[in-house]
């Protein structure tokens, strides 16, 4: 029956060169006719010299997707599991599929992200491990420069990238597609500032847009965790956790967003008490302290109409963070902080604004245990680098619909590193319980609003003979005019005259 196939299909090429068309054999010849192979193998136990099929698969992953090998654009590799060692993958062509296996090529090895505990030493038989040789140097996986890759089922561990991406041409789409690969114990423990977990460009010098992140987990990165510098791009169901709490070895960045439109959801952060990082979480950021304050040549991005939505963070010192001038219209929506204690040496902050940021939305978050419910403070960041700084007020965030119970501070309104306005930004539709302070004021706050807020109490909260109402040095700005439909219960000390 394949002969008799072939021979018709034969004759209407023949035909067709009869008659003068352009058709050719591939026009008619499904894929699997035409005998060129799309799909190879690695193994630990393969050889390069092997022509990558399954019984004689390719050795190592480095050359499966390099310029030398073979395998055309677009391919699918499977990966077999296995120590690959200390290999630096960067792959050389468009729209390959590398993807790891457990047992038999296609199946779906178990999805980390979904473990309650983080793993930190990848077990190579679980799927395919690359090892590298210190946590100082080299790139797991190098995507920079290719667009529509799929990568699949890896573990990585010991570099100082573990996954980069990114495109010099800032409209480039990428389109990639990563998905259950984990990383762990990625830059230099020692330095200050080093180890990008899953990178998506670098702020103003390469640029990701479009590539999709989901179902992986990232352990102990010394400097970001996932880092997107770029459009357009869907997280889902990603994991950043620093359990290390040694030296300088701490997670600066958990998930650093620079660009527009892109979307994070189901995600969770955690930070280790004790780690020598207070912790940046879900952070949206302008490049300004590279454009701005260092006067770098690279193209301003102010991040804008990002949503971050059913997280969870523990522990962070920002847990949902905007900040610098540009960052406008980003949303955050079903959120959820949990600090790690509300005493005075208490850590863990829920919601922060700062450094000029405005008009953004914060929707039903729930802030436990923590040192602040709401905090906003400013920096010298973004131009603000005079010997008398203005400041940097924020504008009409608004911020609705939220809980905070057990903190420090209900609403924290925080000198560091300059005192000047908050601005004027709406909280509403709230509830603030067992709150030591219902407002520290350390900053200016004159034009802030309050509408429709039941203020529980700071009653109950231990030592039950601490607290109050307000506290610092700008106390005076929190005053009745700046309250509609709230209610004040059970505030140690009591509430001053008019509220």
């Amino acid at each position: 029956m394949a002969l008799r196939i072939i021979e018709v299909l034969s004759a209407i090429v023949v035909c067709s060169s009869v008659s003068g068309s352009s058709s050719s054999l591939s026009s008619f010849v499904p894929n699997a006719l035409m005998g060129a192979a799309t799909t190879y193998y690695v193994s630990p136990t393969g050889s390069n010299s092997n022509p990558g099929t399954f019984a004689q698969p390719w050795r190592t992953i480095t050359y499966a997707v390099g310029s030398s090998s073979p395998a055309p654009e677009n391919s699918t590799i499977y990966v077999q599991a296995g120590d690959y060692g200390n290999e630096n993958v960067v792959v050389r062509k468009d729209g390959l599929k590398l993807i790891g296996y457990h047992t038999k090529p296609g199946d779906q090895p178990a999805i980390l992200a979904n473990s309650m505990l983080p793993v930190v030493d990848f077990e190579p038989m679980h799927q395919p491990l690359l090892r590298g040789a210190n946590r100082s140097s080299g790139i797991g996986i190098n995507l920079q420069g290719r667009a529509g890759v799929t990568v699949l089922n890896f573990n990585i561990t010991n570099y100082a990238y573990g996954v980069s991406a990114g495109n010099t041409n800032q409209n480039f789409k990428e389109g990639h597609l990563i998905s259950n690969v984990n990383v762990s114990q990625i830059g230099n423990p020692t330095a200050g500032y080093s180890g990008l977990g899953i990178s998506l460009g670098s702020m103003g010098t390469r640029f990701s847009n479009g590539v999709s992140v989901r179902n992986c987990m990232i352990v102990n990165a010394a400097a970001e965790g996932l880092s997107i510098n770029g459009d357009q791009n869907a997280v889902d169901n990603v994991k950043v956790y620093n359990l290390e709490t040694v030296g300088a070895a701490s997670t600066d960045y958990y998930v650093l967003i620079c660009g527009s439109h892109n979307l994070v959801q189901n995600s969770m952060i955690s930070r280790a008490p004790g780690s020598s990082h207070n912790g940046h979480g879900f952070t949206i950021k302008s490049n300004a302290s590279q454009v701005v304050d260092n006067n770098l040549p690279y193209p301003t991005i102010n991040p804008q109409f990002n949503v971050i939505r059913r997280c969870v963070a523990f522990n962070l010192g920002e847990s949902y963070v905007v900040r610098h001038r540009g960052v406008r219209n980003n949303t955050f929506e079903n959120n959820k902080a949990f600090g790690a204690g509300s005493d005075s040496n208490c850590q863990g902050n829920g919601i922060v604004i700062r450094d000029g940021a405005s008009q953004n939305k914060f929707v039903n978050t729930l802030v436990e245990n923590a040192c602040s419910g709401v905090r906003f403070n400013d920096t010298v960041e973004d131009g603000d680098t005079g010997p008398s700084p203005t400041g940097h007020p924020g504008a009409r965030n608004v911020i609705d619909g939220i809980s905070v119970r057990n903190t420090y501070y209900g609403i924290n309104f925080n000198s560091y590193s300059i005192p000047s306005d908050a601005g004027a930004n709406l909280i509403s539709n709230s509830t603030f319980e067992r709150v030591r302070y219902v407002f520290g004021v350390t900053r200016r706050a004159t034009v802030m609003r309050y509408r429709n807020i039941v203020f529980m109490g700071t009653l109950g909260v231990l030592p039950p003979d601490v607290g109050g109402f307000r506290t610092g040095t700008y106390s005076a700005d929190i005053v009745p005019s700046q309250f509609t439909s709230c209610t004040f219960t059970n505030i140690a000390g009591g509430i001053p005259p008019g509220f």
